[in-house]
């Protein structure tokens, strides 16, 4: 019954269709950045829409944001950018062939109608399409002021029937016969033209006329569609005949019942029944919606599906055996081989066969997978072997490297005679050498260095193919070297960094470059920082070259990252940005704690500190003081106290700072000329921290000193501190 129902909708659907950088400071600093990078795309956006670019107005649509969408209805609503609109519009169409929710979008319905009644006929189907994003409902209260304003331009209202004519709706096919008694002879006019062009009858007269309005309002949804069920089946063959657009508009109509289908069973029906359809484009709408749902999230398809798809094979239509084989080139898990190898022998059509092939070459290195559940004979990927053969010898270089896709494949598994396996690769070979065009010979070196990776006859193919591999890194057209370079690196990838670095990492093309590289990156060793590096400073491919030098330094020694420091951190040669530095200085300080080289790390942790301390992690840059202090010579740890407890100030970590003071004052008095009082000094005479400030006072009141130590001076200078403003001025004075 739901079927029936989808049916009913289907047809009178295509009736009423038919017709026509990154942050540099944290904190607020980052989110002000962040907020301009935001409006600064926006604008970039807003002047690509301008000028009529259909992703600027998909991006601004997505933002959500208020500023966004007034961009898009003052355009609207302005009228005179056509390109503009026209881009809105399309994002709108988009919008409503994906579903993708738009926010707050009834806020679109005027402007969009207005824009319809104003339009001209080029842009007329555009805008009406644009409209269909809104449901009937939504828009009635708008369309039909706007089309029933006798006090409007004739041509606005005509426009609107353009839209009405579009909508599935009885209370909108009432509303069109209403309009033929209207005294504007054009809009009357318009309005019988667009019943007609969905098989609703106009009578002859007004009283025929509203005799059938009145039938149309009496019957239901369901009665309607039943009604015209009949009359549409027998036009619709014609209608898609007739016009192109009334064939699109057909399988729109069919896309919105099944898109209407929640259950996949009842789903998985609705596809069988069409690709068993008599109608071609019905069968080829049901296998592109086959091929959808296999891409898709859950791609589990009902078991029936499959069986209709391997008859599919032999269809009589060219096109539909063409996607179905597309389509079993995805689907190798079927038990397509036989049927298809059979359709191979008898197809006519050079692309099908061609793709009937292709497909069967999947099927058959499915079949013969260890675990697979699909069994075939071995003579069947015999046979298939030979047709890749005469593939890979035709002098179509798309024919040839589709036989080489095929050979590869099938000599990645075990089961054929060794003479058979040496006539495929021996043919390779031979098909490489003979090869003029730079296209073919790259497919050809990847499908040997494929057989090369990971082929249970590698070993041959290794020995076989090495030398044309290396032979090809001289070749002048860069697509040959960059797959030479790959065929080199499935064989033994250090080898290969040894043979690359020597002659090839300045390379012309860029994906050589990248490819030793990453080479370096997985196996590189010291010999390979220098050039690295030089990467580095000519800005080329810095970013890949960066992570695998850390790469390298994480399994280098000490000694190797000491010198390293010199060139990344002290003389700076590479320009690096700090965080880089931070990620090579953690290697470096890691290396030399467990190696105890306390050189290195008297020599990281002031440069780990510096970085840190100008991110504004005062906190992790005093730590890092702390620790040169507890290692430094007694007469440098002073210093280096002082400068830990400017490092808690400038962080305002009130308990860090008594502390630190606690500790002096176990020791000494701190006299006002001490760099400690004029520190703490200079920071309860800054303003901007008077909490921070008032709190510290507290911390550093609640110092408790031994009861033998005569701190005069510090009581003297707390009493100071303790002072308001006012009376610290006067005292000034």
């Amino acid at each position: 019954m739901v079927l029936r129902k989808l049916t009913y909708l289907v047809i009178i659907t295509v009736v009423a269709c038919g017709v026509c950088v990154f942050a540099q400071e944290q904190g607020t600093a980052n989110e002000a950045s962040v907020e301009n990078q935001i409006d600064k795309q926006l604008k970039l956006n807003k002047q690509a829409l301008l000028g009529g670019s259909f992703d600027a107005a998909v991006l601004i649509m997505e933002e959500g944001d208020p500023e966004a969408r007034k961009i898009l209805l003052d355009i609207l609503n302005n009228k005179s950018n056509t390109v503009a609109c026209q881009a809105i519009c399309k994002a709108l169409i988009q919008a409503r062939i994906d579903q993708k929710p738009i926010k707050d979008k009834d806020d679109f319905i005027e402007p969009v109608l207005n824009l319809l009644a104003e339009s001209e006929a080029e842009d007329l189907n555009l805008i009406a399409d644009a409209s269909l994003l809104f449901s009937y409902n939504q828009v009635s209260r708008y369309i039909e002021k706007m089309v029933s304003d006798t006090t409007s331009d004739a041509k606005a209202r005509v426009n609107i029937i353009t839209a009405l004519k579009r909508r599935p709706d009885k209370k909108a096919i009432l509303k069109l016969m209403e309009l033929l008694e209207d005294k504007d002879a054009q809009v009357a006019s318009a309005a019988e033209k667009a019943l007609k062009s969905i098989g609703i009858p106009v009578g002859k007269d007004a009283k025929s006329r509203q005799r059938n309005m009145r039938e149309l309002s009496r019957k239901g949804k369901d009665e309607f569609l039943s009604d015209w069920l009949t009359r549409q089946q027998e036009t619709m063959q014609e209608l898609a005949k007739e016009n192109v657009y009334w064939k699109k508009q057909a399988l729109e109509a069919f896309d919105q019942v099944y898109d209407s289908i929640a259950d996949d069973a009842e789903r998985g029906s609705y596809l069988a029944l069409n690709l068993k359809s008599p109608e071609v484009e019905l069968r080829l709408w049901a296998l592109e919606k086959v091929a959808l749902w296999r891409k898709g999230t859950n791609p589990n398809l009902p078991a029936d599906l499959g069986t209709i798809l391997i008859e599919l094979i032999s269809d009589p239509d060219s096109g539909v055996r063409l996607k179905t084989a597309n389509l079993l080139s995805i689907m190798n898990e079927l038990n397509s081989a036989e049927k298809l190898l059979a359709q191979v022998r008898v197809e006519k059509d050079a692309q099908v066969k061609m793709e009937l092939f292709i497909a069967l070459g999947g099927a058959c290195y499915y079949a013969f997978l260890p675990n697979s559940p699909t069994k075939i004979s071995p003579e069947i990927k015999i046979e298939t072997l030979d047709l890749a053969g005469e593939y890979l010898q035709d002098a179509d270089p798309a024919k040839a490297q589709r036989g080489a896709e095929v050979i590869e494949k099938l000599l990645e598994q075990d089961g054929l005679p060794k003479a058979k396996v040496d006539s495929y690769l021996d043919m390779l070979t031979e098909r490489f050498k003979l090869a003029d065009n730079d296209q073919l010979k790259s497919e050809l070196l990847a499908a040997m260095g494929g057989i090369c990776a990971q082929s249970i006859y590698k070993r041959q193919a290794i020995l076989l193919y090495r030398p044309l591999f290396e032979e090809s890194l001289h070749s002048e057209a860069d697509i040959v070297r960059e797959t030479a370079v790959d065929g080199l690196t499935y064989i033994d990838r250090a080898e290969a960094l040894k043979i690359l670095r020597k002659d090839y990492i300045n390379d012309s093309s860029t994906r050589v470059v990248q490819s030793i590289i990453k080479l370096a990156n997985e196996v590189g060793s010291i010999d390979d920082l220098d050039w690295l590096a030089e990467k580095i400073t000519a800005k080329t491919h810095s970013d890949i070259s960066w992570q695998a030098m850390l790469k390298i330094f994480k399994g280098s020694e000490t000694d190797v990252l000491d010198k390293w420091v010199d060139i990344i951190c002290v003389s700076e040669e590479l320009n690096l940005a700090d965080e880089q530095k931070l990620s090579f200085l953690d290697i470096a300080e890691a290396k030399a704690e467990a190696e105890k080289k306390t050189a290195v790390l008297a020599k990281v942790r002031p440069l780990l500190a510096d970085i840190y301390e100008k991110s504004g992690n005062f906190a992790q840059a005093a730590n890092y003081i702390e620790l040169l202090r507890d290692s430094a010579a007694v007469d440098q740890k002073q210093t280096l106290t002082e400068k830990v407890l400017a490092l808690y100030l400038k962080g305002n970590d009130v308990k860090a700072v008594s502390d630190i003071i606690a500790k002096m004052l176990l020791e000494q008095d701190l006299p006002p000329e001490s760099n400690t009082i004029m520190m703490l000094d200079a920071s309860f005479k800054n303003a901007s921290y008077i909490d921070t400030n008032n709190a510290l006072l507290d911390a550093l009141k609640q110092i408790k000193l031994p009861e033998d130590a005569v701190r005069a001076l510090w009581k003297q200078q707390l009493e100071e501190w303790s002072k308001p403003p006012e009376n610290a001025k006067a005292t000034e004075k």
